[in-house]
């Protein structure tokens, strides 16, 4: 499933694009909830947004976390972008932040572990 972008300060050739979420909890969790279970492993894959031009993948720095209220559930993330998820039963906000040189892109999606 695609995941929503919340929080964004990116600069490219063609444009950049300055985006503020002040709540992002509730953004992730107005998202059509992803149904995973406890232990599974998921895999991210980015599409480059061609029209940005440049390459995304130089210095890049993806971090993946699960949250719920106050509470930040930091997961490992693998070499082949490819994380477990947790036994913590419940509704969380997923969030992926991407990080490059081009600047930082926060996604975010409403995930339901079983």
């Amino acid at each position: 499933m695609q995941l929503t972008e919340g929080n964004i300060s990116w600069s490219s050739s063609s444009e950049d694009v300055d985006q503020k979420i002040d709540d992002i909890q509730k953004l992730g969790l107005s998202q059509e909830k992803m149904k995973v279970t406890a232990n599974e492993k998921v895999s991210l894959d980015f599409q480059e947004n061609v029209r940005n031009g440049g390459d995304i993948w130089t210095d890049q720095k993806i971090t993946v976390a699960l949250l719920k209220n106050e509470q930040r559930i930091e997961l490992e993330l693998h070499e082949n972008r490819e994380f477990q998820i947790p036994n913590n039963k419940g509704s969380y906000v997923l969030e992926v932040v991407f990080t490059s040189s081009r600047g930082t892109a926060q996604y975010v999606g409403n995930i339901l572990i079983q």
